[in-house]
């Protein structure tokens, strides 16, 4: 049987271009879909990236923030940790209460002291140094530990003062050799001076230990 197409040849031509359109059109589309995906793709990967960075800089910042914290309680833990140690290193050497309690026991009732002074006059502070800290992280050298304290305590003992006798100060030599509160205890002056409307025999005492 023979088909005849009764459609007009310009109805037909206008429905061919309109499939060719829609077929040429569904490839656009689809190309442009697969252009974009990438597109958005990369735009959601960097709007993270971008995130993620400020959000290392603002946890880079906090890190910072509180390494200075731990310095600065460090370095006040290192100063109270120093200023314990040379209290507890004062409080070791000797009880100078006890010292002049016993010199005045011994001191001849004609005899008055006016001054007592030690050498050296106070205690030098001076470092040790400690052992090495271990490195906080590969390549680091290690960091020395803080230092030690040791104060250089006083080896001798000057005791001045005056005698209303030239043989009152030789008696308190003798008085505190007997004691022996002392190692040694010599006579560096005494010689008759006026003092408080009078004449008095002045003294010098070197006490060592």
């Amino acid at each position: 049987m023979v088909g005849v197409n009764l459609i007009p040849v310009d109805v037909q031509n206008t429905q061919r271009w309109r499939r060719h359109f829609s077929v040429w059109l569904a490839l656009v589309l689809s190309a442009a879909a697969l252009l974009v995906v990438p597109v958005v793709i990369g735009w959601v990967r960097q709007s993270e990236a971008n995130r993620l960075e400020a959000r290392n800089d603002e946890l880079q910042s906090l890190l910072a923030r509180r390494r200075a914290q731990v310095r600065f309680i460090e370095e006040q833990t290192e100063d109270v940790s120093l200023r314990l140690e040379r209290a507890n290193a004062l409080k070791s050497k000797r009880a100078w209460s006890g010292v002049f309690a016993s010199i005045e026991e011994r001191m001849p009732k004609g005899c008055w002291l006016t001054s007592c002074a030690t050498d050296p006059s106070a205690p030098a502070a001076s470092g040790s140094p400690g052992r090495p800290r271990a490195a906080k992280k590969t390549g680091d050298s290690p960091e020395p530990d803080r230092k030690a304290i040791m104060l250089e305590a006083p080896r001798k003992l000057t005791l001045t003062g005056y005698a209303t006798e030239s043989a009152e100060p030789y008696q308190f030599v003798y008085n505190l050799k007997s004691a022996g509160l002392f190692s040694e205890v010599a006579m560096r002056t005494s010689r008759l001076e006026p003092a408080l409307r009078g004449s008095y025999f002045r003294f010098e005492l070197v006490c060592e230990w």
